[in-house]
């Protein structure tokens, strides 16, 4: 059924040109897939495992709508949730979408779950002391509160509809409903219902106590703790800023209860099958990380990002690691092993490759790769778009790149190494590249080679930090392993043609770095 490729390693006396066997690939990795491994679950419905949908949202509302209309056409029978995270929370109207395909979503048996962070400051109090973060399960009514001092998680009700008149407009407290009591006393009251209820601390000035004293079988005694003061008192805490896609992801997933992560934003669109498609190819293993081919709208985004995305075979999605993401994160599908075993999602917040890291995480652990090559996502570009890289300053990416650069290939001796090698392109990236590595892999540098004949005429290129000169040749002239770091496609087929001519294999004599 399967193909295998062994990783190269570098062994005591042998030369890096002499690489048996190609780098990047895991030992154990299939290379090839049946088809009917990924023709749909094969499953019997009372089989079938729950499936995580994982959608981020910030301010989505223009696009949400398709997003969650395609979750409704899944082909996939099996048992379904879907959890967003609402990261801000947002200011449009995207609340108010999920809220209103709740019904429809359960009729299809689809559970919805919304968290969200908030972020409190004791009321009644003369100085505002900033509190701890909690999370909102606001499809159950429910808090998740994390204590900073023990990392522990702990779950409450926050206010039960049934035995409180106040429950429905808590919902959508967050939204100016509340606001203090003008007769003091800590109490606050709501525009939305006229009730009244009571605030007081609970001697911890991190954390506040809300109590129904309007509705039948609410006390200070039974309220729970409440970390949102901007849920109950207009100005007393500043609205949260959005954390970013890792950090929503990583929230979501720890309210998810699936033994599958279907990763998605709420500004993409899923083909029916992707769910039934990407299932099946995942149960194969809990190693593996599933993606697809996409459609990228509008057509004229990324060209070039999506061209080669969509052409790279099963070899490629590991031989082409140092370039991007292989398999396009709003693509990706897995086992929650994957997410436990490379997770979780860095939190530095917006402006981090976030998937990037997670990605190179994935297979410096031994991950494995797979993909199904027909397009399963609708992928949307525009300027406010929350995955990962999408947005992301590219010297965070170059940086990211860099780094698993020379821990993957250019590390050693227990692991893949190149203990010298050649740049292609004596140009801007070329040197940039260079000045990018460490001191001892700036060392590995033999030449740089090119096919501009003006770079070729300059002989050498100064390392003005270390003073060492390397050599510029001509590509004809260079011997393997190469790092090729020039653009594809901005040369009108002559750069691949070179390439395509020599006789040489990708992942043994040369790999792509751009």
């Amino acid at each position: 059924m399967t193909d295998i490729v062994t990783a190269g390693h570098c062994h005591d006396g042998a030369s890096t040109a002499s690489l048996d066997a190609r780098v990047f690939i895991p030992r154990d990795a299939p290379l090839t897939w049946n088809p009917e491994d990924v023709a749909g679950s094969t499953w019997s419905d009372g089989e079938m495992p729950l499936v995580s949908i994982i959608m981020p949202v910030h301010n989505a509302a223009p696009f949400l709508q398709d997003a969650i209309d395609s979750i409704l056409a899944q082909t996939h029978k099996g048992p379904m949730e879907l959890i967003v995270f609402d990261d801000g929370p947002s200011t449009d109207h995207s609340r108010a979408i999920l809220e209103s395909n709740r019904s429809v979503l359960a009729a299809r048996g689809i559970t919805l779950k919304i968290v969200a962070e908030r972020t409190a400051t004791t009321l009644g109090s003369s100085t505002d002391s900033q509190g701890t973060k909690s999370y909102f399960d606001d499809s159950n009514l429910t808090e998740t509160s994390l204590d900073s001092s023990t990392d522990s998680h702990q779950t409450e009700t926050i206010l039960d509809r049934s035995t409180n008149g106040h429950g429905d407009c808590f919902r959508n407290a967050y939204s100016g409903h509340c606001r203090e009591n003008d007769g003091g006393g800590g109490s606050v009251h709501c525009d939305g219902c006229d009730s009244l209820s009571a605030c007081g601390s609970n001697g911890d000035s991190s954390s506040i106590r809300l109590s129904s004293i309007g509705g039948s079988g609410g006390s200070a005694e039974t309220g729970t703790a409440l970390r949102g003061a901007p849920l109950l008192s207009e100005g007393s805490a500043e609205r949260c800023q959005p954390r970013g896609c890792g950090f929503g992801r990583n929230r979501a997933i720890e309210h998810s209860r699936g033994e599958y992560l279907c990763f998605a934003d709420g500004d993409d669109v899923m083909a029916p099958g992707r769910i039934s498609r990407q299932l099946a190819l995942a149960s194969q293993s809990h190693k593996l990380l599933v993606g697809s081919n996409f459609v990228r709208t509008p057509a004229d985004a990324t060209p070039r990002l999506t061209a080669w995305a969509n052409s790279l075979s099963q070899v490629q999605l590991y031989l082409q690691q140092l370039v991007e993401t292989t398999l396009i994160a709003p693509t990706w599908f897995c086992s929650r092993q994957v997410f436990k075993t490379a997770g979780p999602f860095d939190e530095s917040g917006p402006g981090t490759p976030d998937d990037l890291m997670f990605f190179h995480q994935h297979l410096a652990n031994g991950g494995w790769l797979a993909k199904v090559p027909e397009p399963l996502l609708t992928y949307c570009f525009h300027s406010a778009s929350v995955t990962g890289s999408r947005g992301c300053p590219w010297e965070s990416i170059w940086e990211q790149r860099v780094k698993h650069l020379q821990a993957q290939l250019l590390s050693g001796p227990s692991g893949p190494c190149w203990s010298e090698f050649t740049i292609w392109n004596a140009g801007k990236e070329g040197r940039r590249l260079y000045r990018s590595l460490s001191p001892s892999n700036q060392a590995k540098v033999i030449a740089f080679c090119d096919v501009d004949v003006r770079k070729i005429a300059r002989g050498v290129y100064m390392h003005h930090e270390s003073g060492r000169a390397v050599p510029v040749i001509h590509w004809s002239e260079a011997r393997p392993p190469l790092l090729l770091c020039v653009k594809r496609g901005l040369t009108g087929g002559g750069f691949e043609e070179i390439v395509e001519s020599l006789d040489m294999t990708e992942g043994l004599d040369y790999v792509y770095f751009s």
